[in-house]
């Protein structure tokens, strides 16, 4: 009698430990490699990828994970570890939309995208509003589908809190300012995971 009990309860952990190695796994996806990690991130349903929609523009603020970002022999190894990025993607009918202004308007913007975003984006989390780090303007000289821009937070200076809002203020576009929000803790899913950078 107690040989069959020992078996059930040897039996109910087992089967206990396996539900829950299937629950946590569950719950970290994985990635064999960087082509993967990007089908993930720019899947809507996801929560990485936040858009709005204003008349003809159509914005969108994505997550960027260190895995996905560029390194070159002058970066330090830890380089992306301390900071978090998005990237703020502006586009009108599939198409840059800074090259369907005026020639006036054109220029004034492209100043602002280059040297002031950083003063007109805040990340507001637990009720602390903190600026980017840091602001690049990506040049796709008319041959891509939005205009882009790296943004940069310390993590450091991010309070703790799930509930993480990204404002880009008006800088000239007309479409008023641009509200996206984030779960953080689908970004920490995406931080903690290793990939092979070296594979496509």
């Amino acid at each position: 009698m107690m040989n069959i009990q020992r078996v059930v309860n040897n039996f109910i952990l087992i089967l206990g430990l396996s539900v829950t190695g299937a629950l946590i796994s569950s719950c970290k996806p994985s990635f064999q490699n960087k082509t993967e990690l990007i089908s993930y991130i720019q899947d809507a349903d996801n929560g990485l990828v936040q858009s709005e929609q204003i008349g003809d523009i159509h914005a969108d603020l994505v997550y960027r994970p260190k895995q996905l970002l560029q390194q070159n022999k002058n970066q330090r190894k830890d380089n992306g570890r301390d900071k978090i990025y998005f990237v703020l993607r502006l586009s009108a009918n599939n198409k840059e939309v800074f090259r369907q202004l005026d020639f006036s308007k054109y220029s004034e913007i492209i100043q602002t995208f280059s040297f002031r975003m950083n003063e007109l984006i805040t990340l507001t989390s637990s009720g602390k509003s903190i600026n980017p780090k840091g602001c690049y303007y990506q040049p796709t000289y008319g041959v891509g589908h939005a205009n882009e821009l790296l943004i940069s937070f310390e993590k450091k200076n991010i309070t703790n809190g799930n509930n993480w809002l990204i404002r880009v203020n008006e800088f000239g576009l007309g479409t008023g300012d641009l509200l996206f929000r984030f779960d953080s803790k689908e970004i920490q899913k995406i931080d903690k995971i290793k990939i092979d950078n070296s594979l496509n």
